[in-house]
């Protein structure tokens, strides 16, 4: 996918699991660059979501209902910096 600086980006993703399995999801945003080690870009696990970026808190977010299987990230006010491929990695 190909976006504008400054533009937003949606990266879908939807998922499925047995009733009942919500409260012990796991989902980590992961961004891979090949020139540095990948990060974790956004988590939700124990009931919270985690943004480990506090310098820019808030751009990434968990864009759908991510307790009803959509996890789909949501990259705002884009930068050079959030080029990469990203990968979601997400258990329950």
């Amino acid at each position: 996918m190909k976006r504008v600086v400054g533009d937003n980006a949606t990266l879908p993703c939807h998922h499925q699991f047995w009733a009942g399995d919500a409260p012990t999801l796991d989902i980590e945003w992961l961004l891979l660059k090949p020139s540095s080690k990948q990060r974790v870009v956004i988590t939700y696990f124990a009931g919270r979501v985690y943004d480990p970026n506090e310098a820019e808190a808030g751009r990434l977010t968990l864009a759908g209902d991510y307790l009803k299987g959509d996890a789909s990230l949501l990259i705002s006010d884009l930068t050079l910096g959030d080029s990469g491929e990203y990968s979601l990695k997400g258990d329950a």
